[in-house]
């Protein structure tokens, strides 16, 4: 096993004032470990995402993009700042040993979608980014 660091993004342009809408973001090159969510938006935004292969919300509902979505120099980050062992999780021998690495991170199977659920609450036109930021799992 090996594993490549990867973003994962999508874009919801000229989402309206108090608009909410949804994005899936395609997961196609092999699982991946989500560990930290990073957003640039032209306004504030609430946010909350889910995995297909799971189903699983991250969160009960949208929250505030200050709550959950860092930015790449501050990323929100899943696994409690553990992402830090970076040499270490690439040379993990097998993908148990890599998620005890990373706990908190999110194991995401290929082919599937990560669905973005995003509101506006800047009350003007906003875009946001969002990008999900972690390790590919090769064979």
């Amino acid at each position: 096993m090996k594993l490549e660091p990867i973003m994962l993004s999508g874009q919801v342009a000229a989402l309206g004032a108090a608009a909410r809408t949804s994005r899936e973001i395609p997961v196609a090159t092999g699982d991946v470990l989500i560990f930290a969510v990073v957003a640039n938006s032209t306004g504030t935004f609430r946010l909350n995402f889910t995995p297909s292969d799971t189903g699983q919300k991250y969160a009960s509902d949208v929250v505030p993009n200050t709550m959950i979505a860092g930015t790449a120099q501050n990323p929100f980050r899943l696994d409690g700042g553990a992402g830090a062992q970076y040499k270490k999780i690439l040379n993990a021998p097998n993908l148990q040993r890599a998620l005890e690495l990373v706990p908190g991170a999110i194991h995401v199977k290929n082919a599937s979608t990560i669905t973005i659920d995003v509101q506006d609450t800047s009350g003007a036109v906003n875009t946001v980014d969002v990008g999900f930021v972690g390790f590919r799992i090769r064979p």
